[in-house]
């Protein structure tokens, strides 16, 4: 609803007369389209009270929370804090670069970062750019300049391949094989959640506001008001009668014991005095004091 209003925004600014109306336009547009897609992505998650679709979206929703997301931060760190780093060291070192005539070229800052973000991830999923590091090797004549000798060697001789073993064999099939342990796992479950998600979205409509927002701030700001005004005495009231019922619950007892019946109500006093005592010798420091105060009074011995 945010982006959309500000897509609205300016697409007002737009109609009403811009100096930069191109520039102004593409974000009017930006905004409209990742409002576009919050939508979807709220629209897909209504599905979830449907019999067909609710378990699908559960299931895909443990998958990403519970696999997915914790396989993205270790194959980040791997990639990009290791071998990103690594590849960077080993092939331009000193943000340099070589060309056939002996020469060296500076990195550009930013496209040194990028390097170190896109090596290893174009590389785990296929993308060696072999031809270019083949002419570097060949020694021919690169006007962007090739890497380090050395390091290329090292590179395309061996470290390349291990890393695709590391993440296209180990990583990538350990997430599918968590893949599959999670399907099964929430597949004999997932009629049981989608139950569950169903009656609670029964019962969350059964005390929401009808009125869309924001109109419906008002209500809700009177609904809770009315709500903390009706508490207190019902409160109150449930004191009482709580009170109310544990004295009729003692004399009643104490009514059907007959004879015995003053008695029981010693009794029954007893037990609550002995109560209020425990809960105030819980802890240490009273309970030590108190038994020294009995000790020296005589009450007990030490047997």
């Amino acid at each position: 609803l945010l982006f959309h209003l500000l897509g609205l925004a300016f697409k007002t600014a737009l109609v009403a007369g811009a100096a930069d109306a191109g520039q102004l336009l593409y974000v009017c547009r930006l905004l409209l389209g990742v409002s576009f897609m919050f939508c979807g992505l709220k629209f897909v998650l209504k599905l979830r009270a449907y019999q067909k679709f609710g378990p699908f979206i559960n299931m895909m929703k443990a998958l990403f929370w519970a696999d997915l997301l914790p396989f993205l931060v270790a194959m980040f760190l791997f990639l990009v804090v290791c071998s990103g780093v690594f590849f960077h060291a080993l092939l331009t070192p000193g943000n340099q670069l070589y060309t056939a005539s002996g020469s060296v070229l500076r990195v550009n800052q930013t496209q040194l970062y990028w390097d170190i973000y896109l090596r290893p991830l174009l590389l785990a999923f296929g993308e060696l750019r072999y031809d270019s590091l083949a002419g570097c090797l060949d020694g021919e004549d690169n006007s962007q300049g090739c890497p380090h000798p050395n390091g290329l060697r090292a590179y395309t001789g061996g470290l390349m391949h291990v890393y695709l073993i590391v993440v296209n064999l180990l990583l990538i099939n350990l997430l599918i094989a968590k893949f599959s342990l999670t399907v099964s796992v929430k597949d004999a479950n997932g009629f049981v959640t989608w139950r569950r998600y169903r009656y609670q979205l029964l019962l969350e409509f059964e005390v929401i506001n009808t009125l869309p927002p924001p109109v419906n701030v008002p209500s809700i700001l009177l609904d809770w008001l009315l709500r903390c005004l009706a508490a207190r005495p019902a409160a109150a009231a449930g004191r009482s009668n709580a009170t109310a019922d544990e004295d009729d619950g003692v004399e009643l007892r104490a009514t059907a014991a007959g004879a015995d019946g003053p008695r029981y109500l010693q009794d029954a006093a007893a037990s609550a005095f002995k109560l209020v005592q425990a809960v105030a010798l819980r802890t240490p420091q009273r309970r030590r004091e108190t038994l020294r105060r009995e000790r020296g009074a005589g009450v007990f011995t030490d047997e």
